[in-house]
C-alpha cells in the first residue's frame, strides 16, 4: 500500500518438455558455425533463399542430419514445441550447461511450411541475474515502449482517450471469455465517441485449463505505437506459458519458455526474431518481488507459487481515511495470506476493493524467520531489504511505543488495534513503506506470526514466527 505525505517533510513464460527422442542433451561437438557455413554453400547453391540476410538457413528435411552433425548436435535429444493443431513449431537442440546448440523452426507460408535452421552460440551473459516475474495467464497487461514497460493501461492510452470502461464476459461455466477496454478517443473540434480500444480473448482446453490468450488492438486509434501488437499466448495443460508471439509489422518474433520437468518456473527462455536471438537462463530467487494478480487469476498465481486455496492462512481488512495532511493511494484494502508451514512457502495479495482499474498486488516468499521473544519484543521486529537474496535482509527493532520518537510527524506511522490486540503497524521510510501484520492463535493475547511487507525501492516479504 502506498501513501503520500502532504506536509513539509515529504521488473517471461512455461514449456512442457516434449522429447522427440530418448537421449539426454550432450556436450556440443567440434562443429562450428564457420565450418557448417562452408558446407551450406554446397547444400543451398541451387536453391533460392528468401531468408538471405536473416539469421536463418533455409533447409530441406534431407539436410537436417548433416546440419545437426555440422554443429555437433546429432546425438542431442531435442525439446519440441507444437502449435495448437499439433504441427511442429520448433525443435531445440542445446547443451543445458552452456546453452550452445541450434534449432529448427517451422515457418508457415502461403506455399506450405519452410524449415529454418539457426545456431545458438550459448546463453546470454549479463552482469545481473534474470528472474521469472510470474506473469499471470489471466492478466490483460500490455508490454510496450523501448524499455519494455508493462502496465494494465499504459500512459499512451490515457493520452489519447477519456472515459475508460472495462467489461468482462464469461461463458456458461463461468470462465473468463473476453476483456474489453473502451474509451472516447480525443479529437480536435469534434465530439468524441466511444470506441473499442483493445480486446483480450481467452479460450480453454478440455480440462478447463487456459489454452490461448489473444490481444486485438484498434490500430485506427493507436497506429504503430511502441507496443507489442496483438500478442498471442499459448499455454499447456497446467496453464504454463509455452510460447508467446508478438506481431512486428512485416514479421513476428516468438518467445519460447523452457522448463525442467514439471516445474512451474522456467529454467530459460529463447526469443527469436528475424535477425537475432536471445537465449537467457533464469535464476532462482527468494521471492522478494511483487506481481500483479488479476481477480480471475488467483488460482493461476497460487499454482505458480506451489500453493492452493486450502493454504489460506490469514485475512485482514482495513480502511484508510485520508485527511488534509495524508492522501492514501487506496481507501479499502484486504490482505489475504497463504502459507504452508511444513514447506515454509507463502504468498498473498492486497486487494483494493471497488477500484476496477487496479489489479491486486501480489507477493511471494520462502522461509519463516524465528524470533526469540525472550530477547526481542515481537511488536518491534521488522525487516528491510537491500537485494534479491534472503541473506540481504536486515532486521530492525522498533516497538510501537518508540514510534513517536523515531518519526518527526505523527502521520508517518499508523498502529491499528482490535480491542487490545495490535493488528497492523505501518511505517513510512525514505523510498519505501514497511507494513507489519500480526497474526494470533485463537484468543491469545500475543501474536504467533508477523507478516512483514516492504513496498518501495526494494520490495520484500518475510514471515516471522514468534517463539515464547
Amino acid at each position: 500500500m502506498k501513501k503520500q505525505i502532504v506536509c513539509g517533510c515529504s521488473i517471461l513464460l512455461a514449456l512442457c518438455h516434449v522429447s522427440c527422442g530418448g537421449a539426454q542433451s550432450g556436450q556440443p561437438g567440434p562443429g562450428t558455425a564457420e565450418t557448417f557455413g562452408t558446407e551450406t554453400v554446397d547444400i543451398f547453391e541451387d536453391r533460392q533463399n528468401p531468408y538471405a540476410g536473416s539469421m536463418y538457413d533455409l533447409l530441406a528435411e534431407e539436410d537436417v542430419e548433416e546440419y545437426l552433425k555440422g554443429l555437433g548436435m546429432e546425438d542431442v535429444s531435442p525439446v519440441c514445441f507444437y502449435d495448437l493443431k499439433g504441427a511442429p513449431k520448433l525443435k531445440l537442440y542445446y547443451d543445458r550447461e552452456t546453452g550452445r546448440g541450434c534449432g529448427l523452426e517451422y515457418e508457415e507460408t502461403e506455399d506450405g511450411t519452410d524449415l529454418l535452421g539457426f545456431e545458438i552460440s550459448g546463453y546470454e551473459s549479463y552482469q545481473w541475474n534474470h528472474y521469472w516475474n510470474f506473469p499471470n495467464p489471466y492478466s490483460t497487461q500490455i508490454r510496450y515502449s523501448e524499455d519494455l514497460r508493462i502496465d494494465r493501461i499504459p500512459y499512451f492510452i490515457y493520452e489519447k482517450t477519456t472515459g475508460l470502461e472495462e467489461t468482462y464476459t464469461y461463458d456458461s461455466e463461468n470462465r473468463l471469455c473476453a476483456y474489453h477496454l473502451r474509451g472516447c478517443v480525443k479529437t480536435e473540434g469534434e465530439e468524441s465517441k466511444q470506441e473499442e480500444l483493445f480486446t483480450v480473448s481467452f479460450s480453454y482446453r478440455e480440462n478447463d485449463a487456459l489454452q490461448e490468450k489473444e490481444y486485438q488492438f484498434n490500430e485506427e486509434v493507436f497506429g504503430h505505437e511502441s507496443v507489442d501488437w496483438n500478442p498471442h499466448y499459448v499455454y499447456d495443460e497446467l496453464e504454463r506459458l509455452l510460447y508467446v508471439e508478438y506481431g512486428r509489422r512485416e514479421f513476428f518474433d516468438t518467445c519460447y519458455m523452457i522448463y525442467e520437468g514439471d516445474s512451474m518456473i522456467p529454467a530459460a527462455y529463447l526469443e527469436l526474431d528475424y535477425y537475432f536471438l536471445k537465449f537467457v537462463p533464469l535464476a532462482e530467487q527468494d521471492y522478494h518481488n511483487r506481481v500483479n494478480v488479476p481477480r480471475d487469476g488467483v488460482d493461476a498465481f497460487l499454482s505458480q507459487v506451489g500453493l492452493s486455496r486450502q493454504d489460506k492462512f490469514h485475512e485482514y481488512r482495513w480502511h484508510n481515511e485520508s485527511s488534509d495532511t495524508i492522501i492514501w493511494s487506496h481507501s479499502d484494502v484486504v490482505l489475504t495470506l497463504y502459507f504452508d508451514p511444513e514447506r515454509e512457502l507463502g504468498c498473498g495479495y492486497l486487494d483494493y476493493s471497488g477500484e476496477t482499474l487496479t489489479d491486486m498486488d501480489g507477493f511471494m516468499f520462502k522461509g519463516c524467520i524465528e524470533i526469540d521473544c525472550k530477547e526481542t519484543d515481537p511488536y518491534g521486529v521488522y525487516a528491510l531489504y537491500e537485494g534479491d537474496s534472503m541473506d540481504e535482509i536486515h532486521l530492525g527493532n522498533l516497538p510501537p511505543e518508540k514510534l513517536p520518537d523515531a518519526y518527526e510527524y505523527e502521520s508517518d506511522f499508523v498502529c491499528e488495534y482490535d480491542g487490545e490486540r495490535l493488528m497492523r503497524i505501518w511505517m513510512y521510510g525514505t523510498g519505501s513503506d514497511t507494513e507489519r501484520f500480526f497474526i494470533y492463535d485463537g484468543d491469545s493475547d500475543m501474536p504467533s506470526y508477523c507478516l512483514n511487507l516492504v513496498n518501495g525501492v526494494t520490495h520484500g516479504a518475510t514471515l516471522f514466527r514468534f517463539i515464547y
